[in-house]
């Protein structure tokens, strides 16, 4: 009988032992979700924080640039319009001057026609007054 008793009191310590076994794994078990559960917690902020600041510095970056954008766009435009308003001024130089050099060769040249025109007068009337002294010696 020592034997059964002894069979069943061996069975009756490994269930207890089996019990306790398992109520010890549940325990790890929850404290390791627990354990996981925070870590997992812990990363997720972190990895939040983490992604704000990525994102302030990209907007931050992203500002700087527009604003360096606007700055160089601004100055272009200003040499821009500087540079049309020096490009306006020379030409004008230049059709002002083609203007003068245009009506110095018109009165230049109204000069020569009138020197000519007058040359061609006297001449005519050299020839006619020749004409006039060679009939009036044959007359």
């Amino acid at each position: 009988m020592t034997s059964i008793r002894s069979d069943s009191y061996d069975k009756q310590q490994l269930m207890e032992a089996n019990r306790m076994g398992a109520k010890e794994a549940s325990k790890v078990k929850q404290e390791y979700g627990r354990q996981v559960e925070f870590l997992r917690e812990k990363s997720d902020r972190e990895k939040m924080g983490l992604q704000k600041d990525y994102d302030l510095k990209i907007n931050r970056e992203k500002i700087k640039f527009e604003k360096e954008l606007t700055e160089l766009r601004s100055r272009h435009e200003m040499l821009m319009k500087t540079e049309k308003e020096r490009l306006d001024k020379e030409f004008n130089n230049f059709r002002l001057t083609h203007e003068d050099k245009v009506s110095e060769l018109r009165k230049s040249q109204q000069e020569e026609i009138e020197k000519y025109n007058d040359s061609q007068k006297n001449y005519l009337e050299n020839a006619k007054i020749r004409m006039e002294r060679e009939k009036s010696k044959t007359s």
